[in-house]
């Protein structure tokens, strides 16, 4: 089997292009077992010639080496994978049996220590979006045309944001943005990047929310309040906590949207924590159209200064909305220096790093005066101007009412 694949990728091998491909999908000399010399001589004869060899010298310098003929190009992806898959699977059984034989000498030590080396291993090909500019052209036309009828029906060409002033010029998130939504400790992060979250799954959209801080029953019940007011319902959150509400109501609620299995929501409760190479998985396992993260500070990298872990952090996000062609919405506090005004980018905890990362910028102000009031600039836009002036967000969380 393995030699099989092998041979068969190789055959595909015809010039830069199937080669770059090939390297993109995540596939290298230690993809393979049989014919490891014969894909090390084409890499590199192309890195000396800027070409593939001819199949006659390739041939002639493995006499053993047979191509397939009946491969067909189609077939590139799945042997990628195969023999990325084949790789990883050596990989985890080197670490798993090197394990056993320290699991007698310190049993929860060598388990740590498989954890580690396990989570380290690559287990996908990475994914990039390659494009020609020039002779993609005509793809960019059929997108334009595309979102000129979403606009002209009044749709986002994005994800729907859930901020009026940016859904009325139909822009919405874009696919491969990361979102920033920075504030003071208390002023309402969680409960905005759960806001926004709900717009898009009115929308028949999949969110995966990620709480480091809040436990699953706490975002749960929050999404009843502000789903259910998206939808005619009146679920205060502090009656919904202890229970003085309309059962029969309520019930009559969750049997509606338990039609759907859109919203996957994971807490720390376990005591396993997030980190960028679990959030990946677990984002190619649920396949998202959103992905928020509560909370980046505590996400785990590795031991970290607090400030390398957040650019870490964000960074990591970052890719994982590019390769993943998803929106990503993160939280981050800001420190103390911002008091009670409308906080700086350069006020972000732990350095500006998420600042620089993140495509779009939402800060976040407190009303000392009006708890149900708060305040919103946009200073960083990738796309469109940005916005400076405050804008008003009516906060009645309570009663599910966040209007942006």
């Amino acid at each position: 089997m393995q030699q099989d694949l092998e041979q068969r990728l190789i055959s595909l091998i015809k010039d830069s292009k199937s080669f770059s491909d090939i390297l993109v999908l995540g596939v290298d000399s230690e993809a393979f077992i049989v014919h490891t010399e014969v894909f090390n001589y084409i890499k590199k004869y192309y890195n000396k010639y800027n070409y593939i060899p001819a199949k006659a010298i390739i041939q002639s310098t493995f006499p053993g080496f047979s191509f397939v003929d009946d491969v067909q190009d189609h077939e590139i992806k799945y042997l990628c994978d195969e023999l990325v898959k084949s790789k990883v699977k050596r990989e985890a059984i080197f670490i798993i049996n090197n394990t056993i034989d320290l699991l007698s000498i310190d049993t929860y030590g060598a388990i740590d220590s498989a954890i580690h080396k396990l989570s380290n291993i690559k287990k996908e090909s990475p994914s990039y979006l390659i494009t020609f500019t020039d002779a993609d052209a005509l793809i960019r036309y059929n997108k334009v045309a595309e979102n000129k009828e979403k606009a002209s029906k009044g749709l986002s060409v994005g994800l729907k944001t859930g901020i009026s002033f940016l859904d009325e010029k139909y822009l919405g998130w874009q696919l491969g943005n990361l979102i920033g939504i920075v504030g003071r400790l208390g002023v309402g992060k969680s409960w905005i990047a759960e806001y926004l979250a709900c717009q898009v799954y009115a929308v028949g959209k999949k969110v995966l929310f990620l709480s480091p801080e809040l436990s699953v029953d706490e975002v749960n019940l929050r999404w009843d309040t502000i789903m259910g007011k998206i939808n005619g319902y009146t679920f205060l959150n502090d009656e919904l906590q202890v229970g003085r509400i309309n059962l029969t109501e309520y019930r009559e609620w969750l049997e509606k949207v338990s039609s759907r299995k859109d919203w996957l929501t994971l807490d720390t409760s376990s005591g396993k924590s997030f980190t960028i190479e679990r959030i990946s998985s677990l984002v190619n396992e649920f396949s998202p159209d959103l992905l928020v993260v509560d909370g980046i500070a505590l996400i785990e990298n590795g031991g970290e200064k607090s400030w390398e872990k957040v650019m870490s952090v964000s960074y990591g996000l970052k890719s994982i909305a590019q390769n993943n062609k998803i929106v990503v919405i993160a939280t981050s506090q800001v420190n103390r220096e911002a008091k009670d005004e409308m906080p700086r980018p350069d006020q972000i905890s732990y350095g500006d790093a998420f600042a620089q990362a993140v495509d779009d910028l939402i800060v976040l102000q407190q009303d000392i005066n009006e708890p149900n009031i708060r305040y919103a600039t946009i200073p960083k836009r990738r796309t469109g101007k940005a916005i400076n002036e405050r804008l008003v967000i009516q906060f009645d969380v309570n009663r599910g009412v966040l209007s942006m």
